[in-house]
């Protein structure tokens, strides 16, 4: 993948810094990197995905989408999401049996679960050590922390 992008303060490849804009231009150049076609939907899902941190799901997008006044199907973001994932460009986050929802943060990272608010927070992940896999085929990692946030826990008191 051309274009890394860390949350934790780290630059990604184009030297950028947490919390900067990828302009559509970036984005087209990284969807066609990774073996896609940069169609206005992808770029807008895309971009939709990279400035929304919140881990959506594909009903969350496309509401955000017609928003915005985007013309495109629910059909259309749920197999532009599915893209991604096989493309390398997203991750899924499965943080309840009822829906899945997207994470354009490909690098390894946790995720951490509020069972109160249902908000979903990125943590880092500075190693990863596995014993006894070295025969195995590993398709996907997931690590997964499930509790109340600081958030909720300072309401609560």
């Amino acid at each position: 993948m051309i274009f890394r992008y860390e949350m934790w303060g780290h630059t990604n490849m184009t030297g950028k810094q947490k919390g900067d804009h990828m302009n559509q231009s970036m984005i087209a150049q990284n969807i066609r990197a990774n073996g896609l076609r940069a169609t206005a939907q992808r770029i807008l899902i895309y971009q939709y995905l990279f400035e929304h941190r919140t881990h959506p799901d594909a009903e969350e997008v496309y509401r955000a989408m017609c928003a915005d006044g985007q013309k495109m199907t629910l059909a259309t973001v749920y197999n532009v999401l599915q893209a991604f994932v096989e493309h390398g460009l997203a991750i899924t986050v499965r943080a309840d049996e009822e829906r899945v929802r997207f994470d354009a943060t490909t690098t390894l990272h946790g995720h951490f679960i509020c069972s109160r608010c249902k908000r979903i927070y990125d943590f880092p992940i500075t190693q990863l050590q596995t014993e006894k896999l070295d025969d195995f085929s590993v398709n996907w990692k997931d690590i997964c922390f499930g509790g109340i946030c600081k958030q909720c826990r300072e309401n609560a008191e």
